[in-house]
């Protein structure tokens, strides 16, 4: 019986790119103090590094993105997972309009949304951040801002 293969992605092709990226990243810092901190006398956007961490975030965002624009679960370890999430029509009203006004409800489309899940690591150093600095833990289901 002959297995069905996955269609081959960018994933490989990505990886290599961020790997690149990383690397020039590393190459391009600069040079660091005695102490173990990096002097920087220059203004953020003239740093040599910057263009190149502005390509890396921009070129992670996309590619996440993309997974979620083909209605792929995108799974980042110990940060959580995006979840595309397909929303129902419904209709609507306007606040504030008459009940007889005919043009105050109207329907809205079905849409494609994105649901973040957060991590247990996540959740547990959010938690741990709260008590550390006396903030009350909300309760679940509480709508007190």
């Amino acid at each position: 019986m002959k297995r069905t293969q996955r269609p081959k992605s960018n994933k490989i092709r990505r990886r290599a790119i961020v790997r690149q990226v990383a690397v020039e990243f590393r190459d391009r810092l600069s040079p660091r103090a005695p102490g173990g901190k990096t002097i920087v006398r220059q203004p953020r956007q003239k740093a040599p590094h910057y263009e190149l961490a502005k390509a890396a975030v921009h070129e992670f965002i996309d590619t996440i993105g993309d997974a979620l624009s083909q209605k792929r679960t995108v799974k980042l370890r110990g940060f959580g997972n995006f979840v595309p999430r397909q929303y129902k029509p419904m209709t609507v009203r306007l606040p504030g309009a008459d009940a007889d006004d005919k043009d105050a409800a109207f329907t809205v489309p079905v849409r494609l949304g994105v649901q973040f899940q957060p991590s247990p690591k996540l959740k547990k150093r959010i938690r741990d951040h709260d008590a550390k600095h006396g903030i009350p833990r909300r309760e679940p289901g509480s709508n007190e801002s």
